[in-house]
């Protein structure tokens, strides 16, 4: 991961292939940029601030939107699917061994598959 001043309020930046980067900001603005001409792909509004870099496993790019996460197809920048939850994940989900992993803000635990659905989850509070 990188980060860029030269894009007004950018958050983080996930370089996905050799061609283009993915950029999140405070605008709630997920955004894919040429690395050679420096000239926009695409952008999709999550429409929710993007505190947090996003992510990118396979073909598609997670986003965490506070209460949401959000998949993007990386190519196109179309809207795939995605998750609510009950309580804000404060951090950048996790990508290992094709598996998505987010903790929320009361340290309940989930992994998920590439389509965003639940395989397990671990909650404090019943341990």
């Amino acid at each position: 991961m990188r980060y860029c001043k030269l894009i007004s309020r950018t958050e983080s930046l996930e370089r996905v292939s050799n061609s283009f980067e993915i950029f999140s900001n405070l605008n709630g603005k997920v955004k894919s940029i040429n690395a050679n001409t420096m000239q926009p792909n695409w952008v999709y509004d999550v429409k929710n601030k993007v505190f947090v870099s996003p992510t990118v496993i396979g073909d598609k790019i997670i986003v965490n939107a506070g209460y949401n996460l959000c998949a993007v197809n990386a190519k196109n920048g179309q809207f795939i699917t995605n998750l609510k939850f009950v309580h804000p994940l404060p951090h950048e989900p996790v990508v290992s061994d094709g598996e998505i992993f987010v903790i929320d803000e009361n340290g309940n635990a989930f992994c998920l598959d590439q389509e965003l659905n639940t395989k397990w989850q671990f909650e404090v509070n019943n341990y």
